[in-house]
């Protein structure tokens, strides 16, 4: 299986919602502009927490702060063990770059999610040393049941059972800064659902649709 080909399934698998609604891009020069690639980098998620008034009156704006924080912290922590998953199975023949390392790459050059907008994808890529950077946005009006995020909200009464938002993925070419690929759909979740979890879950339903999209490209 070529490179490109491969990587584009291990990508384009990376689906992280349940819904109707799905758009699917697929650069149609993929495999030529990722025929060379060795290494990836997934970056902490951009994510919307949508609480309600009630709730937000609930939090401090520090404890808000660190919730959307540790969400986008969990989706890149699941998202890099389902690659590294792949890895070990010989289902991907790229190196995917230690999550440990890339954030402490991002603090030490003042890189947080405030900041992250002010750099390209081309100098991400640099910083990091990788090919491609893999990043997304999770709009959710409930944090999921990972660590202390969740006990926070549950602890004060304010979580209900039905999360809905939407998750949005895109995958950057370093050299160049084209968009390689990008993946939009809509959000629906239990509380009991984990990152770890909805992650697997969508990867593996999103798998046929990628094999479609890459042969129509």
């Amino acid at each position: 299986m070529r490179l490109g080909f491969a990587l584009l399934l291990i990508l384009g698998s990376a689906v992280f919602a349940f819904g109707q609604i799905r758009v699917v891009y697929v650069n149609p020069k993929f495999e030529v502009l990722t025929r060379y690639h060795k290494k990836i980098a997934i970056l902490p998620f951009k994510v919307i927490m949508n609480l309600r008034p009630r709730e937000m009156d609930r939090i401090t704006p520090e404890q808000y702060d660190q919730l959307i924080t540790d969400q986008g912290l969990l989706v890149q922590s699941a998202l890099h063990s389902y690659f590294l998953k792949r890895a070990e199975r010989n289902e991907l023949k790229i190196e995917v770059q230690d999550v440990n390392s890339i954030n402490s790459i991002l603090v030490k050059s003042g890189i947080d999610k405030s900041t992250i907008d002010g750099w390209s994808s081309m100098e991400l890529c640099e910083l990091l040393g990788v090919d491609a950077i893999v990043t997304g946005v999770f709009t959710s009006d409930k944090p999921m049941s990972d660590g202390a995020a969740f006990a926070l909200m549950a602890g004060l009464g304010v979580y209900s059972a039905t999360n809905v938002g939407s998750c949005s993925i895109r995958i950057h070419n370093g050299e160049t800064g084209d968009l390689l690929w990008k993946y939009d759909r809509t959000l629906a979740q239990t509380a009991g659902s984990t990152t770890q979890t909805v992650v697997n879950s969508i990867m593996r339903k999103a798998s046929k649709q990628l094999h479609t999209s890459l042969s129509n490209s």
